[in-house]
């Protein structure tokens, strides 16, 4: 039962940042769950640590639905706190997500839809995360630094050379090679994969238009990041 309605929550397809999402179990009253305490952990840890609570909070599992939902509200608690200590955030978020969606469209086409699809509803409670720490280190730091991101393998070692920089054309390259070397002649890639590579560059380009040059660079360094976590 509780599967089921996990599955109309997905199916309803609610704007992540909508001030009335769909929750059902009312995660977003959890005291675990204020965006006070989303932005002190990637949405991987906090889940972990509410997964390992006896007895569990009603409406935390371990199902691929249930962590679907869990970070449709993470996401949506945290952006609360972004938007209110950063609220330059505004100008680029909307923009940022859907190049990020529409890249990971290309990536589960390249790797054949292949365990990769279902991934799709977790992309703006990630990129909430990332987003907030961003800024969270400029303030710091003055400037926008990659950071830690969360406890997976690919975000765990994120925080590389802070100096990397990449253009849009390395980075077309790149996930070009990787889309190349994942089909065969069957697959139809240069007219049914990469048009979605190329409006991933079309959509990165429009949110880079508010962003300084810092934002520009660390958000680059991220979705390079992003097109090569998947095998």
């Amino acid at each position: 039962m509780r599967i089921i309605i996990f599955a109309a929550i997905l199916a309803v397809g609610m704007p992540l940042w909508a001030e009335n999402i769909s929750d059902p179990f009312n995660l977003a009253h959890l005291p675990q769950l204020t965006p006070e305490k989303c932005a002190l952990q990637a949405p991987d840890i906090l889940l972990e640590k509410l997964l390992a609570e006896n007895p569990k909070p009603a409406g935390i599992g371990g199902c691929e639905a249930c962590t679907d939902y869990f970070y449709a509200i993470y996401g949506h608690q945290l952006a609360k706190k972004t938007n209110r200590d950063y609220p330059e955030v505004l100008k680029f978020r909307a923009s940022l997500l859907d190049c990020f969606e529409t890249c990971f469209r290309y990536i589960d086409a390249i790797h054949h839809h292949n365990g990769t699809n279902h991934l799709a509803s977790r992309i703006p409670g990630e990129l909430e995360w990332i987003i907030f720490r961003g800024f969270q280190q400029q303030s710091q730091n003055h400037y926008f630094s990659s950071v830690e991101f969360g406890d997976d393998d690919y975000l765990a070692h994120a925080n590389g050379d802070d100096e990397a920089e990449y253009t849009p054309e390395q980075i077309e390259q790149l996930a070009t090679a990787i889309g190349r070397a994942n089909s065969s002649p069957d697959d139809h890639f240069e007219t049914e994969k990469l048009p979605l590579l190329k409006l991933t560059l079309v959509k990165l380009a429009k949110a880079e238009e508010t962003m300084t040059d810092d934002q520009t660079s660390f958000f680059r360094r991220y979705l390079v990041l992003f097109i090569t976590r998947y095998p």
